[in-house]
């Protein structure tokens, strides 16, 4: 399995279901800040979108597990580890933005100013119905 099906993986579930793929190993705080930088709104409700946490996840990590992560805002991250190497699944949704839900999401998070800003990226994340993706 090891670098193929991680290079294959890179490359295929993006073109066919829009899911980001962020493959990384432990201690790569580059990679871990660029998906930081790019995902997280809220390090405070969304620990496990930063650097520091996705560090932390994988030195507790057990590679016969799948991790699956839901944050503050409803959206979900898939966490695998493959031959010492983790593969991200996402951010995705579940379900279609929802204006009235988001605002309570939202202020109870204590983020209700960040609304147009998150909107503007939960609405990008593909819809995925996770059934299929843990099959």
């Amino acid at each position: 399995m090891g670098l193929d099906f991680i290079s294959a993986a890179q490359i295929i579930i993006p073109e066919l279901s829009r899911l980001a793929v962020t493959v990384c190993e432990a201690g790569d705080w580059e990679t871990l800040g660029e998906f930081e930088k790019h995902f997280c709104f809220m390090p405070g409700r969304q620990p496990l979108y930063t650097a520091s946490g996705l560090q932390e996840l994988f030195s507790k990590k057990s590679s016969d597990k799948i991790y699956l992560s839901i944050d503050a805002l409803g959206t979900h991250c898939v966490f695998i580890e493959v031959e010492s190497r983790w593969i991200i699944l996402g951010p995705f949704a579940v379900s279609a933005w929802r204006d009235g839900e988001a605002r309570k999401r939202l202020s109870a998070a204590g983020a209700s100013t960040l609304r147009t800003l998150v909107r503007h990226a939960c609405i990008s994340f593909p819809f995925v119905l996770l059934m299929f993706l843990l099959c």
